[in-house]
């Protein structure tokens, strides 16, 4: 099996939860579920470069309105 890499996604799943894992998506979450390509706290730097595409859905509401900001 072929190892993933975010070097060769170019899409960014953020806030995906153990339910929302999309293939051929870099998935990420504040949370070790499994599955998660990246466990990180978004709001933070990113070490990503040459992302293409975030999708995220559902989470925004969960930051605190500073984090929130900082991720937009």
């Amino acid at each position: 099996m072929m190892q993933r890499s975010i070097d060769s996604l170019k899409r960014l799943n953020v806030g995906c939860g153990p339910h929302h894992l999309r293939e051929e998506w870099w998935n990420v979450d504040i949370s070790p579920f499994r599955g998660v390509d990246q466990v990180m706290d978004i709001t933070g730097p990113w070490p990503f470069q040459d992302i293409e595409f975030v999708y995220a859905e559902h989470f925004l509401e969960h930051l605190e309105p500073r984090g929130a900001i900082a991720f937009l």
